[in-house]
């Protein structure tokens, strides 16, 4: 899963650099920019979607005894993984 992530992050990553880097006219930068921006926030609800999936997959394979525990575990899966994936785009966007 962390390897979709940095794969993900990074193809934005390059997806900006290609788009902006060689053109010298604002218009076609700012374009890029946008462009690339998209693509950021379309990834980041497909890695919602597919974190929230697997959190609810993993919590209905413990054996929990009840409701509070199934989603106390719950939230601390998607908390974990939401933090996880929040680091990774700070670190690359920088």
């Amino acid at each position: 899963m962390i390897i979709m992530v940095v794969a993900a992050v990074s193809g934005v990553f390059f997806l900006k650099i290609f788009l902006v880097d060689d053109v010298n006219n604002e218009e076609v930068n700012s374009l890029g920019s946008s462009i690339a921006s998209i693509a950021n926030a379309i990834q980041i609800q497909v890695m919602n979607w597919i974190y929230s999936e697997v959190a609810v997959w993993l919590t209905n394979r413990e054996n929990h005894r009840t409701d509070t525990q199934y989603e106390d575990s719950l939230i601390a899966k998607l908390f974990a993984f939401q933090v996880t994936f929040i680091d990774l785009i700070i670190i690359v966007d920088s």
